[in-house]
């Protein structure tokens, strides 16, 4: 029956959507919670956040860097079988792997889709790994996993085999302890007294700790889980994790009050040493030198890495946060590398190679700056509070300031040509005719903060703000006012073609089909802003998620998931396919393109949409020749699955330029029967069968 499932989440939508993953540029190497870590040497140490993000640093922390991502998942717990090989425990069933010390992970199939949260491997290659009601195993280094049981209550917080068949592991839920004598194919609750445990250590089959919920104690045993004792550590403060590097030598980290205690006699009697930090998870390479992570640091907008180098005696910070963090109002681009992007309290943000930088703004008293756009390579303006207007001409480099001697907040700015624009303010518009070198008014009938502007030609165009929208035929003399709705406010405005538009709203979104002379109120699907990709895609900004339509807005879905824990206020959409989001706390995230390009592609004809053709000869034997399609710059991944949805092949994992590809498979070595294949890709995926008959 599990089989069954699983080929239904793979196969059964044989055209579906996958996410794109995403690289933090700034703050950099990332602003989100880390989660997990260890110490692979004195100079290698790793940590793992939420929304599948890694960073790494190979000089002892005086420097990290973001490890291209594999999987937008909430990543829970990361550990090393040797110097090169190591894997994290994620969310969604799935589970991480490298084998050259971290540099770079990929995805191993487990046959599961349930949260997996710790793990122990008891050589390098026999592992188990617990999650959300399930205990999982692996004999030949995750290559493929086996089921041992998927009834727990919660899921499970620690897992230790101190031997081959006996193991012990606590649980979140019920924090009780169970434990196996049969290499984890049955497992028994141990009776701890009512205390509950929830994280675990055994020097050997009989002697063991956990930790437990009564503040200032160890629950202890010496007969093998039979009997449970609470064991004092000599503090009352509540215990994050418990960790031993050798079989007598282990450390707990403590809160109230925040400090370390050690022990060198395997457990039986602590002594402390206050750290000055709270310290929530840590990792140890030896007796002497630690990482952990700590809520309480300066160098990180969240939670903050602190080191030890004398056995956890003292610690320091070792991590640093690069960049700003202003919120980010709005984000434009003048080509694929130079960005810039405006913030509140009149800060301006530029990159040219992906580190961003403030730079001079010219704009006193700090004023809100609300919009970047570029109208061609070179040319850029700002707009802001307070009749800020800024323009550059070397493709944002610089700025000047523009002022037109008008009061006023400018809200919105949109330019029909490299000629001629429009910027939104109040009781007016503003037109300019020579690239923003001059303005003129345009009078509004109704004063509101214009916060979508598009006009088709110098007569016919399209305001939205407040509760308004307008629509003009005249080039503003005169203006019809189209709708009215106190309580659903607009607050974006785009056209894809010059007869269908969409406009957000604040309690409901309308859509045109006829150039705005009517507009159909349907469910919002966003917050803040809208990019147009093609004249049958957009994507827009809702929280922290990103939405999609590929039909000019008719029907959205979800296209990115939550990847950071701020709120995005703008998306932008770059030439060579990739997007790049900005927020709150100076999050800037951007898509992620791996990849070189292949061989035996066609750019002659470039393709307007995905497409992988059924594969030919089918059946086969034992070669056959699979062709697809790829409309712009993505990273692709065709991978070949047997019958129980287990991953044979990976045929292509690379970046595509747009163009036509043939991909070879080799069927030589497999048995005879039905195979699927499925090409991925971060807007879309379909999967198809093929037959191998020798």
């Amino acid at each position: 029956m599990k089989t069954a499932i699983t080929l239904f989440f793979l196969f059964c939508s044989l055209s579906s959507y996958s996410q794109p993953l995403w690289m933090w540029q700034n703050p950099r190497p990332m602003a989100l919670y880390k989660n997990d870590c260890v110490m692979l040497d004195n100079n290698t140490f790793i940590f793992i956040g939420s929304f599948g993000t890694i960073i790494r640093t190979s000089n002892s922390g005086n420097s990290w860097y973001q490890v291209e991502p594999v999987a937008n998942k909430h990543l829970y717990h990361i550990r090393f079988v040797n110097p090169t090989t190591g894997f994290i425990c994620c969310a969604g069933g799935i589970l991480l792997k490298t084998t050259n010390s971290g540099t770079s992970w990929f995805s191993v199939p487990t046959n599961s889709i349930k949260a997996l949260t710790s793990m122990f491997f008891i050589n390098s290659s026999t592992g188990y790994i617990g999650g959300s009601g399930i205990i999982i195993k692996t004999t030949n280094s995750g290559v493929s996993f086996s089921t041992l049981v998927d009834t727990l209550s919660g899921y499970v917080s620690d897992i230790m085999f101190p031997e081959e068949n006996i193991g012990y592991a606590t649980m979140s839920s019920s924090y009780k302890i169970i434990k196996t004598t049969d290499a984890g194919v049955h497992w028994t609750p141990q009776l701890t007294g009512g205390v509950n445990a929830y994280q675990c250590y055994f020097s050997n089959a009989k002697n063991g700790m956990t930790l437990s919920q009564n503040n200032g104690y160890l629950l202890k045993t010496s007969n093998g889980g039979n009997n449970w004792l609470l064991h004092p550590i000599g503090t009352l403060g509540y215990q994050n994790d418990l960790k031993f590097v050798n079989q007598t030598t282990g450390f707990i980290a403590s809160s109230s009050p925040n400090v370390i205690m050690k022990s060198t006699n395997t457990g039986e009697n602590w002594f402390p040493f206050y750290t000055g930090f709270r310290i929530l998870d840590f990792n140890w390479l030896n007796e002497q030198n630690g990482i952990g992570i700590t809520p309480e640091g300066t160098g990180s907008s969240y939670w903050s890495i602190v080191r030890s180098t004398n056995g956890g005696v003292s610690w320091f910070e070792n991590y640093e946060e690069i960049g700003n963090n202003y919120k980010i109002n709005s984000i434009a681009y003048s080509d694929t590398n130079i960005g810039v992007a405006v913030c509140d309290t009149a800060r301006i943000l530029l990159t040219t190679n992906g580190i961003w930088n403030e730079i001079p703004s010219g704009v006193l008293f700090g004023f809100r700056l609300n919009e970047v756009k570029f109208i061609n390579a070179n040319t850029g303006f700002i707009i802001g509070n307070n009749a800020t207007i800024l323009k550059s001409t070397d493709k944002g480099i610089t700025w000047e300031n523009r002022f037109m001697g008008w009061s006023g907040n400018y809200t919105s700015i949109d330019f029909m040509n490299e000629k001629t624009g429009y910027i939104g303010n109040g009781n007016r518009i503003f037109k300019t005719t020579n690239s923003g070198e001059n303005w003129g008014k345009i009078d509004m009938p109704i004063s509101q903060a214009w916060t979508g502007i598009y006009f088709f030609d110098d007569n016919t165009g399209i305001v939205g703000g407040g509760e308004y929208i307008l629509r003009t035929t005249n080039g503003g003399s005169n203006w019809t006012n189209i709708i009215f709705e106190p309580i659903n406010p607009v607050l974006d405005i785009i056209f894809f073609d010059s007869m269908t538009g969409y406009a957000l709203g604040g309690r409901n979104d309308r859509r045109t089909t006829n150039g705005g002379l009517n507009w159909v109120e349907i469910d919002s699907i966003s917050n803040t802003s809208l990019v147009k990709v093609n004249d049958s895609t957009a994507v827009a900004t809702d929280g922290h998620i990103l939405k999609k339509t590929t039909n000019s807005g008719l029907n959205w879905f979800l296209f990115s998931d939550r990847v950071n824990n701020e709120v995005i206020n703008d998306v932008e959409y770059l030439d060579n396919g990739q997007y790049v989001i900005a927020g709150n706390k100076g999050n800037i995230l951007r898509t992620f393109t791996p990849g070189t390009v292949g061989i035996n592609n066609s750019v002659e004809n470039i393709p307007v949409k995905y497409f992988i053709s059924q594969n030919y000869p089918n059946p086969f034997n034992p070669v056959t020749k699979i062709k697809y399609e790829v409309p712009h710059r993505s990273p692709i991944k065709i991978i070949i699955y047997d019958l129980t949805g287990r991953e044979i092949r990976t045929l292509v994992n690379e970046f595509r330029d747009p163009g036509m590809y043939e991909a070879v498979f080799d069927g030589a070595g497999l048995s005879s029967g039905a195979y699927f294949y499925r090409i991925e890709s971060p807007d879309f995926s379909q999967t198809r069968k093929m037959i191998l008959l020798k």
